[in-house]
């Protein structure tokens, strides 16, 4: 199995706060899904591939260098357009 936090690591720079947040994010996110859904690794592995998919789209269309916070509304928007649910900032 790839790891998601990786795979992610190797599409963003990680000198962006944002790339980090959305790495943590997604890791925290993925294992959330294994243990307490005990999802099937097909079910995550494709959730994963989405979510990344939606993370690079975002990161070609505007870019490295901006703040986090316009990453954050641009990937909800992209989360929203491709119809995968979300919670956003969730505590």
């Amino acid at each position: 199995m790839v790891n998601p936090k990786l795979t992610m690591a190797g599409y963003f720079s990680k000198n962006t706060v944002s790339n980090a947040t959305i790495i943590c994010h997604f890791t925290i996110l993925y294992n959330k899904l294994t243990v307490m859904y005990k999802t099937t690794k097909k079910f995550v592995d494709q959730l994963a591939y989405e979510i990344i998919g939606a993370a690079i789209e975002v990161h070609k269309q505007i870019g490295p260098g901006l703040l986090e916070s316009v990453y954050h509304v641009c990937m909800k928007e992209e989360l929203k357009q491709r119809e995968i649910p979300f919670v956003s900032e969730m505590k």
